[in-house]
């Protein structure tokens, strides 16, 4: 006998897990997964990822059809709701499926007492579908499923972009790989993709880089098994094209985890001295070992606190270029993570703001004079992003800023990338120069 649980109930007690308890959506999914039949999968990912992308729009049906909420006690009955009302407002399933679905699992989950109350709100969602979808689209919050603080942060800065940004961030996002046209030609690449079937788009501007329109399993992708192919969206990709590395260099990759930016530069400059992939947490560490053997590259991974002394974790005492992915809100990659914007808080905000301030300050210590950082997050939020370089670039005289695009200087520096350009996540990047200091 199994314990296979239905896809619905399933759905419906990680989304409690994601929203209720703060679970990290990609650990509760991949781990629950395994607890519904194969064929069912993808149906419970489905369920699972669209009711919490659009939490905020299903939360407010939910209160124009019900006069009040469910109590605390029986918080588990509301998600089971929230799945139901998610099944008629974004999926294909037939309306009468969802419903009949919805009401046998809030019955076998133990709740026979909201059994009607199911029943009732579902037809009622129904019939007034076209109403209640007016009602919530004249606001970006509940229109976009986005809370009051991040929409206000994001208007405050983007204006007339903020729908476009919000828009974009609920996208399914697409499926982004790079090959290593030492192990095949880009040429013979897009002839195999072709011969397979698979609809790709070739990146006008990094020529290794590929778009697959319908995102397929990883085994399932030509040479990936042989580690002639990674995924990786496009705008990881981009950050290391703008590095200026040359051979027997030294490079630091810090916050390196899980390492696609570092198994990057290792191809690309297959003649560096040394690299060195640090990183604070040692489960996602041993992950940039995983892709490191399926590459069958190698380079030196240190486990060690980027705000700590450099004494303390750094092999060597200066570094030519210096890759700092800094620890973010990650507000550019909410297309792939939609629990983001209902984990993180305005508060975090500014402990992260602090957290960057100090590696990028500890980091400076290990740059050689004349060497290059460059500064990366996924986020879109300016405090994080062209504050930190500004502030730093004030307080540093021996930091000058070497564009990455035309426009910036010192009190507008950076290339900010929105979700969505290129094809690509929201990503900041800004590059300075480590100058001789003046005596």
């Amino acid at each position: 006998m199994n314990n296979y649980k239905n896809p619905r109930r399933l759905a419906s007690e990680s989304v409690f897990r994601i929203l209720s308890n703060k679970e990290q959506m990609t650990t509760v999914i991949n781990y629950s997964e395994e607890h519904t039949e194969p064929e069912n999968r993808s149906l419970y990912r489905e369920l699972t990822y669209t009711t919490v992308r659009y939490y905020g729009w299903i939360l407010g049906a939910l209160n124009i059809l019900i006069s009040k909420p469910l109590p605390d006690r029986d918080i588990l009955a509301h998600y089971i709701l929230s799945v139901g009302i998610c099944q008629l407002a974004y999926t294909r399933i037939p309306p009468h499926a969802a419903l009949n679905e919805t009401v046998e699992t809030m019955r076998k989950a133990g709740y026979p007492k909201y059994v009607n109350l199911t029943n009732a709100v579902m037809r009622n969602f129904i019939r007034r579908q076209k109403d209640i979808t007016e009602k919530l689209n004249t606001s970006y919050e509940s229109r976009y499923s986005f809370p009051e603080w991040l929409v206000s942060r994001i208007k405050s800065h983007y204006h007339e972009k903020t729908a476009v940004i919000l828009e974009n961030s609920n996208k399914h996002p697409p499926m982004w790989i790079r090959l290593n046209p030492t192990k095949c030609k880009i040429e013979d690449y897009k002839t195999l993709l072709a011969l397979k079937g698979i609809d790709f788009k070739n990146s006008d501007i990094i020529p290794e880089a590929f778009e697959i329109i319908n995102p397929l399993p990883a085994d399932k992708i030509p040479l990936f098994k042989t580690g002639a192919v990674f995924i990786q969206d496009f705008a990881s990709q981009y950050a290391v094209t703008l590095l200026p590395v040359k051979a027997g260099d030294c490079v630091l990759d810090c916050c390196a985890a899980p390492g696609g930016k570092s198994t990057l530069i290792l191809e690309k400059f297959p003649d560096l001295k040394l690299l060195v992939a640090l990183d604070n947490d040692k489960k996602r560490l041993s992950r940039i070992q995983d892709n490191l053997e399926r590459l069958r590259l190698s380079c030196k991974i240190v486990f060690g606190d980027a705000c700590a002394n450099p004494e303390s974790w750094s092999p060597v005492p200066e570094y030519d270029v210096i890759l700092l992915d800094a620890p973010c809100s990650a507000t550019g990659v909410i297309r792939r993570h939609p629990d983001i914007r209902w984990i993180r808080t305005e508060a975090e905000i500014h402990n992260i703001i602090a957290i960057q301030r100090k590696i990028i300050r500890n980091i400076w210590k290990v740059l050689k004079t004349g060497g290059t950082l460059l500064y990366t997050t996924c986020s879109i939020i300016p405090d994080e992003n062209s504050g930190i370089i500004r502030d730093f670039l004030k307080e540093y005289p021996d930091a000058k800023l070497w564009p990455v695009s035309e426009n910036e200087s010192p009190d507008n520096p950076g290339l900010q990338r929105l979700p969505g350009d290129y094809g690509g996540d929201g990503f900041f990047y800004a590059r300075i120069k480590k100058l001789p200091k003046k005596e």
